[in-house]
């Protein structure tokens, strides 16, 4: 497997942007990381208002990009220290 570029925010970010809406175990599968940290980051995600965690046909919890993302990955939202 080859090594993948970015944060594995700018990973999860990319795939969705490839794939369209994804389940936390399958960007774990496809990214190499384990489903609990794909979990986290895209919680992270979420609340930056930068994607999307909702409850697909299968039951499963689907990661969607949101457009006109208000934030960018470097960036941190007011209030919050470096």
């Amino acid at each position: 497997m080859m090594e993948a570029k970015g944060s594995v925010a700018e990973q999860i970010v990319q795939k969705l942007q490839a794939l369209g809406p994804e389940d936390d175990g399958e960007l774990g599968r496809l990214l190499g990381k384990d489903r609990v940290h794909i979990n986290i980051v895209a919680r992270n995600l979420e609340r930056r208002g930068i994607l999307r965690r909702a409850v697909g046909a299968e039951g499963k919890i689907l990661n969607t990009l949101l457009p006109g993302r208000p934030c960018q990955l470097g960036e941190r939202r007011p209030g919050r220290r470096a």
